[in-house]
């Protein structure tokens, strides 16, 4: 999923999982970070969180965060 109007002016990417049978009134949301010098992707690649999301089917978010570098990044901290 790609967000055009964050209000940095960088467009957001991120990684969604979305439930296939959501609960009527609540879905837990499992928000993963990547880590320094990595993009959304990381966590696809090198953690199980996706995995565990799918099998509780959970929502999953992974943004980018406007950078692979959040330390100090004023547009990661503004998405």
């Amino acid at each position: 999923m790609t967000l055009t109007n964050t209000g940095s002016g960088w467009v957001e990417r991120m990684v969604m999982r979305v439930p296939t049978n959501p609960a009527p009134a609540s879905t837990p949301v499992l928000v993963v970070f990547h880590k320094f010098g990595a993009t959304e992707w990381d966590f696809y690649y090198n953690t199980s969180f996706f995995s565990e999301a799918n099998a509780r089917d959970w929502l999953l978010v992974a943004p980018y965060s406007a950078s692979t570098k959040h330390f100090g990044c004023e547009p990661a901290q503004i998405n």
